[in-house]
This record gives structure tokens, sequence and C-alpha cells, in this order.
């Protein structure tokens, strides 16, 4: 009877680390096999980081290998390529619920396993992590063995990542093992010299400096001369040993490497080269990030499923920076390494002289724009919601206090599907609305959208934040600007007794409610485009009628457009009907706002009390 093939032995669903350390090469490559073979499918279906996760499979089996988790601490910077360490660590069988409601995080989630030992989706946070465990090992604390940080090229050179290098490089008493993968991207292709000097080591070298067992003496001594001989490079400069050119689809060698850093009594960095996407051809070839993350597609044709000509809110808005270009020579679009994200591929194309990807340096994107500002050009920053907070004390010392006209393009504002709790964009208006000088709106739909970037671009008081949701279209008609009054908001439904007040495209969403519940002749409607400053002449003419107002929102309540028009008004009617002060999991929108009470479907429900 002919012998199975191995790859229909590895059972995913029960997978254990104790099975890991069992296997031989032959099924370590199957395993492999298998597991690339079970992202693509679940991701296929339920969407997620792709290409990262398929390049970090062999990388991620060694490590379990070689370490002892949950003893060693495995810290993998943003998170989002854990996908192989989730199935690894006996959560295959929950994986085809990745990214659902009550089903597997995209990320790292310590409530998932205790394997989990550092929750991130942002970048750079690893290394700093990894130094809190190192210190605390050094003060004793038990149950840390080694701390081991998988870092990407591109968050590395972020200056929080730098920080930590330098702390690391001044107290060599702690020790980590920093893996460096280097995979040439982001979620595009970085940018910098950072990745260029990465580059030139990835040309210079094709063959690693890889250990040879020649005794235990030995090993060590050409390890310590490989690393001298190279000492001209960053990390060596900084003190630690260094290693470079490692196969990071090599699991034997991945292993030489690991077990010798494990060995060793300081820090030591390694440099593995991997690829994004490995396994699936379609993410292999991809050089502008579209499989970094991914919705729903087909595995056989690579076709994204959806309307092939939607658009999103970020590429409608670059459209029109586009024509405005053509005739203003100042305008210079910013970006911290979210060009494709943010629909700027386009802009890039047309203007390369008048883009910046600065790439992961959210704070310094801030500051070169307030800068840019002063010089006299008209900066423009595309940044996400959840990114915006790590600039914030630039917002505040650099652009507002000095009230400088920077534009910020905020993206996935709101509740955001599928991503957790790291990326909900449900705090600006929070973290915002106390800064003065700060201008927030937000449009009902893309033809406000330009009609309110025209404002923005013409105002001159301080920085203005026009935020949208991660939210696409199809068949638009051209854009057309219209007049808008800087500050004002619109009636959608004529004031009445019970008036509803919201902004964004929940406009749309209430007005729709509205009419299907027959709601239309008796409930008011308004746009409250601009969220800061309020419409106080608006809100004059209400307070000078019985009307109780209800504001509908996807922020938590606190400082919200809610707090806002109370304080402007205290002895006005209200009430709001927004989110707690909570951090929302996995979910679609509407689950999410279901378990929080703040569906259409409860507004209406509010509204007939």
């Amino acid at each position: 009877m002919p012998k199975k093939p191995i790859t229909q032995l590895i059972d995913l669903d029960h997978f254990s680390l104790a099975t890991l350390k069992t296997l031989k090469k032959d099924e370590l490559l199957s395993l492999a096999e298998a597991i690339r073979k079970r992202i693509l499918e679940v991701v296929s279906q339920n969407g997620g980081h792709l290409a990262s996760n398929l390049g970090a499979v062999e990388l991620t089996i060694a490590l379990h290998r070689v370490f002892d988790s949950p003893l060693d601490k495995i810290i993998f910077d943003v998170s989002h390529q854990t996908y192989a360490h989730k199935i690894l660590t006996g959560r295959g069988k929950d994986f085809p619920n990745l990214r659902k409601m009550n089903g597997l995080s995209g990320f790292a989630k310590k409530s998932e396993s205790i394997h989990d030992i550092f929750e991130a989706g942002h970048s750079s946070t690893s290394l700093s992590a990894g130094l809190g465990f190192a210190i605390a090992k050094h003060q004793d604390a038990s149950d840390i063995g080694e701390i081991v940080v998988v870092v990407g090229d591109a968050s590395v050179a972020n200056g929080l990542a730098f920080e930590a290098l330098n702390f690391l490089g001044q107290n060599h008493q702690y020790k980590l093992i920093i893996i460096i993968n280097d995979n040439e991207m982001s979620i595009s292709k970085n940018i910098g010299s950072l990745g260029k000097t990465f580059n030139r080591i990835r040309v210079r070298r094709q063959s690693p400096n890889r250990p040879k067992f020649l005794g235990r003496f030995l090993n060590r001594f050409k390890m310590s001369v490989k690393s001298y001989v190279y000492d001209n490079q960053f990390f060596s400069s900084l003190g630690f040993q260094y290693f470079e050119g490692i196969d990071g689809h090599n699991i034997a060698q991945l292993e030489t490497f690991f077990k010798y850093a494990k060995k060793a009594k300081h820090s030591v960095v390694l440099h593995v080269k991997t690829q994004k996407g490995k396994g699936y051809g379609f993410a292999e070839e991809d050089n502008t990030g579209i499989w970094h993350g991914v919705g729903p597609f087909d595995i056989a044709s690579g076709i994204v499923k959806g309307h092939p000509n939607k658009k999103m809110y970020g590429e409608i808005i670059a459209d029109y920076l586009m024509d405005k270009c053509r005739e203003n020579p100042l305008i210079t679009v910013i970006t911290p390494a979210m060009a494709l994200g943010s629909g700027l591929q386009q802009f890039k194309h047309r203007f390369p002289n008048r883009f910046i990807d600065v790439g992961i340096a959210e704070e310094s994107a801030v500051v070169m724009a307030s800068a840019m500002q002063q010089a006299g050009l008209m900066p423009i920053v595309f940044m996400y919601s959840t990114f915006l907070q790590r600039a914030y004390d630039q917002i505040v010392h650099d652009v507002a206090r000095t009230k400088t006209p920077v534009v910020f393009c905020v993206d996935r504002s709101g509740i955001v599907p599928d991503d957790g709790d790291t990326h909900q964009g449900i705090y600006d208006i929070a973290f915002l609305s106390s800064i003065p000088h700060v201008t927030i709106a937000m449009p009902m739909d893309p033809q406000e959208a330009v009609s309110i970037m025209e404002v923005a671009l013409n105002h001159q008081e301080g920085p203005f934040f026009l935020r949208y949701p991660k939210q696409s279209f199809v068949d638009l008609p051209p854009m057309q600007v219209k007049e808008i009054t800087y500050g004002t908001w619109d009636i959608i439904f004529p004031l009445k007794p019970k008036t509803v007040v919201t902004y964004g495209p929940d406009v749309l969403g209430v007005k729709e409610a509205l009419e299907q519940a027959g709601l239309k002749d008796s409930i008011g409607l308004i746009n409250a485009r601009f969220i800061k400053p309020v419409d106080y002449q608006m809100l004059k003419t209400i307070g000078q009628q019985n009307i109780h107002l209800f504001v509908y929102e996807q922020v938590i309540e606190s400082s919200s457009l809610a707090t806002m028009i109370k304080s402007a008004m205290p002895d006005i009617s209200l009430t709001s009907i927004a989110l707690p002060e909570t951090f929302l999991d996995t979910g679609k929108v509407e689950e999410l706002k279901a378990l929080h009470h703040i569906t259409y479907s409860d507004l209406i429900k509010v509204l007939k009390e």
C-alpha cells in the first residue's frame, strides 16, 4: 500500500508546538506548504494581511522550534504577520473565523493565547516592549527566558524603534535577539536611506555568514570575527553582533542562527531576507502593496471580489487635488507609508515631484508639513485616523499652536470593519476637539468631500482636518465643487420638535432610515458637516424653539459633537447616541454598532419613545 503524502498527515486543526519540535526536515517543508495553503484559503474568504503572512511562514516555524514560547518571549512588531504563529500555537481549528465577530483577531491578542506576548497593531513598538521584558528579567522577574523581537525592515526605521535601539546600545546588560524580517516592503515599497542600505546589503551578500559547527569555541570565534568584519554596519556600530544575508525560507539555516543567538550572552541582530507573498504568484509579483492587506478574492485568478471600478474617499479627493495641482503649483501631498491605502497611487504617478512619502514616520510628516506651509507651500497630509494618534504632540505643538493652516485628510474615521481595536477611528474627534485653532469636518458623500476640501484649501486660521470613513463608491458622476460657507450646517429635513443631528455618511443613512420608518415629515435632520466649530447661528435658532436634539455619532461620546453642542448651548435639550468609552473588537460595522446599540434601528426606537 503506497505511503500517504506527508501533507495529508498534518492536522492543522489540532497542531501543537510539541508536535512541531518532533518533525523532520521533509515534514517541515510540508508543514510550511500546508500553512500557506490554509492562509490563502481563509484570507481569500475573509480578507486580511496576506503577503506579509505568506512571507513569514518558515521564519515562524523556525522560531517556535528553537525557542520555548511562552517562556521565551516572541514579540511580533505590528503583529499583522502572526497567522502562522496562531496556527502553530493551537488556533488552527479557529483560523477560518479570522477577522470575524468573536473570531480570531488579525493581530496578536493576549486574550486568545498565552503565546501572544505583546499586543500591537501599529508599527515599531516591539523593540521597546522587548526592552521592558529584558529589564524585568534583569530585575529577576520570573518566567522570562529569551526575548525575541521580530521587526520589519520598514518598522525599524521608525523613530520609536531608534529610541529603543539607542537605549539598548547604551545598556548592554539587557539582551534582545532582534530579527529583522526584510522583505523590501512595508505596505508598499520601502523608501529612505535605510531602505537603500538594506538593499545594498542584499546585493553585496548573496550568502549568509553561516556558522560552521566545528566545535563550540571555534564557532563562537568565527561568529565574533565575522561580526567584527562587518562592524561598519549600523547595528554593529551600536555594539550588537550583526549577521546579514540569512535566508528566511531556509528553516535549517534559520535554526542555526537562532540557536547561536540563544546561546549568546549579549544582544544579537539577525538580518533575515524573506519574500513577501511567497507561494502565491500574484502576491510575489506585487510591487505596490495591493496584496499587503486585501479583501476577499478568487485564488485562481487573483481577482479581488467586488466592483472593479470602485473608488475610496481618498482616491476621489486625490483626483480633485490633481485637478487643483494643474492650476496651483504649491500643492504638495505627504503621506507616512500610506500611498496605496490612501488612494494616492495615481497622484504619485502624475505628480512625482509633489508627492512625499516619509515612510513609517507620522510625527515627521506633520512637522515637515508645518514647515512647508510656513515656507509658502500648501501641504496636504493623508493619514489614517489611528495613525494620526501617533503625531498628537506635533499637531498641538508644531501646527495648531502656531495656527499653521495644514490640511489633513483623515482616512478610516469612525468604526472600521475587521481590523479590531487597534484600527478604530473613533477617537480623533475627542483628541482633536480640545486643541485650539483646529477645524474638523466630515462630508456626507464624495460631492460634499471635494466641496469641503475647497473650503480647507482656502482656510488660513489653523489646521483643517477632513475626516472620512473606509467606504467605496462605484459609477460616480463627475465631482463639482459647490459653495459651502465655513462652519455652517445644512438642514436636510426641516427642524421639528425632535431633530437628529449627525454628520458624514450617517446623514444619508439616517435620512433613509427616517424615510423607511415613515418619519420624514415628523423628524428634523441636520447635516453637521462642520464638527468644530459648531454652527453657533443654527444652535441659537434651535435654542429659541422647543426642539430636542438627538445627536447620532460613530465615535466615543466623551468629547464628541454632542458634548461640544452642550458646551456651546448649556440649556439645549439633547440626547446623545454614540459609543461608550470602549475599544472595539473585530467585526463588521453593523455588528459593532448593534453590539453597542447605535444602529439606525436603535435610533428610530429612541425617536419613537
